[in-house]
């Protein structure tokens, strides 16, 4: 975490509040912060609103507003409130460092409890990991090209690519994808560090137009490490190992995606006496495959005329289905109807019972 002049926050203690530090506390689930006096204003003796901490992080400092003439001071609860803008840059105006606050922004007084966000105002920045990390293809620009001899590598942040804009270009330069030299970049103004502008005689309302640009707030830069083979031979090792290692990969996963994809049979609970023939391969089994159809297959025995199992919901059918079966060698037939149940049409006391089914799975 950095405050709102670039330093850096110490990491404190659950019971340490100090000025310029945070803390988490991971028991109450909280982010908690110190800020010193002279920063907010805010007496040794005051507590603030939820308002007023507000103003402090929108670039605001709480005074006395009869200490305006002179000095301001910080409100430690008595006198009247007032506040100042916090001076970071020459942009906003002219600095003053008189009284017990630090610097602040010269005639930019208010009496009134600001919500607004002070002008060219540094918020404080918390970086943090994400607990889930979110996957970001990131575009490139060109492709990299290293030269004989030393090369230096240098990685930026925070780069913009082909940015969509409220402002356009002539026709001719977009259809070419180039540069429109009709564009005027310049610093006067600007809200960062440069602006664009276009006369009105080049405005083009049936164009597009984008900028490539860096960010004036960079995100934190990740450090990485890689190296380069000196020698051809040693290239050409590392680009047959990487190419090794590439196969040896993709077979890993397209063994593991043939091994998703293959179904896998599922043994149902067994009903009203009917139990496994048990005969180490031909046990009543059942499974769905890519296409949504639902086989059952095997051998039960020593059941009655009754329901044999359940399947569960997205292995039924829509409506009742009437398949042939063998019941101890003799013709007759199985039934599954809407709510998955398979039910023997076969009287008492057959030996087996083989059924085989195929259906549409209901929807």
């Amino acid at each position: 975490m950095t405050k709102f002049n670039g330093t850096l926050l110490a990491v404190g203690s659950v019971v340490d509040y100090g000025a310029d530090k945070f803390v988490v506390d991971s028991s109450r689930n909280l982010l908690e912060m110190g800020v010193a006096n002279i920063d907010s204003g805010w007496g040794p003796n005051y507590s603030p609103s939820a308002d007023e901490m507000r103003a402090y992080f929108n670039g605001w400092v709480m005074t006395t507003q009869e200490s305006w003439g002179s000095a301001p001071v910080p409100y430690n609860g008595s006198g009247t409130k007032g506040w100042v803008r916090r001076w970071v840059n020459a942009s906003q105006g002219t600095k003053m460092t008189v009284g017990s606050i630090g610097s602040w922004v010269n005639n930019s007084a208010r009496s009134v409890l600001p919500t607004d966000i002070s002008g060219d105002w540094t918020p404080y920045n918390l970086h943090y990991k994400l607990a889930s990390p979110t996957v970001e293809l990131i575009a490139s620009e060109g492709q990299l090209v290293l030269t004989e001899g030393d090369n230096v590598i240098e990685v930026g942040s925070g780069i913009i690519l082909r940015e969509a804009a409220p402002i356009l270009r002539t026709a001719t330069a977009a259809a070419m994808g180039k540069g429109d030299p009709s564009w005027v970049i310049s610093t006067a103004n600007a809200y960062g560090n440069e602006k664009v502008r276009i006369e009105d005689s080049n405005y083009d309302e049936t164009a597009v137009y984008t900028f490539t640009y860096l960010r004036l707030d960079k995100s934190p830069i990740a450090s990485f490490t890689d190296s380069l083979s000196e020698s051809e031979k040693a290239q050409l090792v590392d680009l047959i190992r990487n190419a090794g290692d590439t196969a040896a990969r993709v077979s890993v996963l397209e063994a593991k995606k043939a091994e998703k994809d293959t179904p896998a049979w599922i043994t149902p609970t067994l009903l009203n006496g009917w139990i496994q023939y048990n005969d180490g391969f031909s046990n009543l089994v059942y499974f769905k495959n890519a296409l949504g159809q639902v086989i059952v297959r095997g051998l039960i025995r020593n059941g009655t005329q009754a329901t044999v199992c359940k399947l569960p919901k997205g292995y039924r059918p829509s409506s009742t289905l009437i398949f042939p079966a063998l019941y101890g060698g003799t013709s007759g037939r199985a039934d599954i109807y809407a709510d998955g149940s398979i039910v023997s049409q076969q009287d008492d006391g057959i030996n087996w019972l083989s059924i085989q089914m195929t259906f549409q799975a209901e929807q």
